[in-house]
């Protein structure tokens, strides 16, 4: 009996939110007619998929032991980047969807950047370096946009954006394709090894010879 507590208990343990989430899907499809129809799955999982990229990074952070509070402000800003520079009409539509993608990865990857060396060369805790920069890239998204929406965005985008490969929308096929290539690096290289590594003990990873800073 002990045993067999025992072993309900690990599989609690690993599969708790699993478990949740198939026990609130099972009773809303017998609450409501509309829940487990293919047009509110598809909206539902069009919903998820940005957070689920956005979890993805948080994973990493996580996993070190360190935490993000400026992902969502980041993203905005991006997409405010993004915005204007597909209102850039001296460049071929083509030429500025790629221009635009570029700059919204760009500015992610320098603001994250940023929070990295202040965590690190500057030995400031992540906790205090992000919440920062949340208010600076929430602050900086409002002034450059005056708190309004920026729209009449070309039709073209939304093939890359908002297109459908038969009822899938393609922003979850790219969510499924960061989680495919996060698991990866998480589970089969040595940077994911590192990284479980410092999350759980830092400092016994640099006295091996491991650069933390630049693995974090």
């Amino acid at each position: 009996c002990w045993e067999e507590l025992s072993v309900f208990r690990k599989v609690v343990n690993q599969l708790g939110i699993g478990i949740v989430i198939i026990v609130m899907f099972v009773f809303l499809s017998f609450a409501s007619p509309y829940f487990f129809t293919l047009e509110n799955l598809m909206n539902i999982l069009l919903q998820v998929s940005i957070g689920t990229v956005i979890a993805v990074g948080m994973t990493f952070v996580i996993i070190t032991g360190g935490i993000d509070l400026s992902v969502g402000s980041m993203v905005a800003f991006s997409c405010v980047l993004i915005a204007m520079t597909l209102h850039i009409e001296a460049v071929p539509v083509p030429a500025r969807i790629a221009l635009a993608l570029l700059v919204g990865v760009a500015s992610g990857f320098a603001m994250g950047a940023i929070n990295g060396l202040v965590v690190v060369k500057g030995h400031v805790p992540a906790f205090i370096v992000t919440l920062g920069m949340m208010s600076v890239a929430r602050g900086l998204a409002l002034f450059i946009t005056n708190g309004q929406t920026i729209y009449m965005l070309p039709p073209e985008y939304q093939t890359v954006t908002a297109a459908k490969l038969g009822v899938l929308p393609i922003q979850v096929i790219y969510a499924l394709v960061v989680v495919m290539i996060a698991s990866f690096i998480l589970g089969r290289t040595k940077f994911g090894r590192y990284l479980y590594a410092i999350g759980g003990n830092k400092e016994a990873v640099r006295l091996s010879g491991i650069n933390t800073g630049l693995v974090e």
